[in-house]
């Protein structure tokens, strides 16, 4: 639902957006560049919306819930773990969702940049080039974040390792969500702390060709690392380091689909 508001949110923003850059008839008159100028202020503001409304909700969710984890996790021993070099990286496990990414990015890139060279050299609408040149740069931007992602995820798990952000799991149940058009599929595991405490965790979307290394939850000696702010995190078997799973932030989770509750209670039972 949060997903669907925000996407309808962002294409309100991009037809706002279009509004005021769109090419007039003849020299614009100051109420037209008035009006245009409050369709793009209007843009700016939907797309910062969801960012205010539902993401910074989130993430100060995500805090409480990590802080209540670490508590748990210093009330017991810290398992022991292999070097962090050991472990394998996280490329395979976002493989797909790198290429998900790249193609949802080039969309918007192409169009902006398409309509840049448009403006600017047939229609004769320099500040509509230039502001489509400027909105150019936000897909650029996810692009290059999309490329950082194994290298990052690396460094706040290490950060995490560092702070001692680890603790003994045991999984209780999984769900695998396979996708309706591929063999890809994602999966959802039901962790259960030292304490009784009951944790929701995730994985990318994972081709099935791949190989499953996510067999490695079933491992009694399975260990949680969360990353810094609770946005990394792996499974860890340390007997099996090469076969880490890398999760889907946020670890752990503080909302879960009601599909895949119900399947866990289905497997409780």
């Amino acid at each position: 639902m949060l997903r669907t508001t925000a996407v309808v949110i962002w294409g309100c923003a991009l037809f706002s957006f279009g509004t005021g850059i769109s090419p007039g008839l003849g020299e614009p008159t100051e109420t037209q560049t008035s009006v245009r100028a409050g369709f793009l202020v209007l843009g700016v503001l939907l797309v910062a919306l969801p960012l205010l409304l539902i993401a910074l909700p989130a993430t100060r969710r995500v805090r409480r819930l990590l802080d209540a984890v670490l508590a748990v996790a210093a009330e017991h021993p810290t398992p022991e773990v292999p070097p962090f070099e050991t472990w394998a990286g996280p490329e395979r496990m976002f493989r797909r969702l790198q290429l998900s990414c790249y193609t949802y990015v080039a969309i918007p890139l192409l169009l902006l940049l398409g309509s840049a060279i448009a403006f600017g050299f047939f229609l004769g609408e320099p500040v509509a080039a230039v502001v489509s040149a400027i909105l150019a740069l936000i897909p650029l931007f996810f692009a290059v974040v999309t490329s950082t992602v194994p290298g990052r995820l690396r460094q706040g798990v290490r950060a995490g390792l560092e702070a001692g952000q680890l603790l003994a799991l045991r999984v209780d149940s999984r769900v695998d969500q396979k996708l309706l058009l591929t063999d890809a599929y994602m999966s959802w595991f039901d962790g259960i702390l030292p304490d009784g405490q009951h944790v929701t965790l995730r994985t990318p979307t994972h081709f099935a060709w791949v190989g499953d290394a996510r067999h490695v939850v079933d491992d009694p000696d399975l260990v949680l690392v969360m990353g810094t702010g609770g946005h990394q995190g792996l499974l860890l078997a340390p007997r099996r380091p090469e076969d880490a799973v890398w999760l889907l932030g946020p670890v752990p989770l503080v909302r879960v689909p009601r599909a895949v509750l119900r399947a866990f209670s289905t497997d409780a039972k």
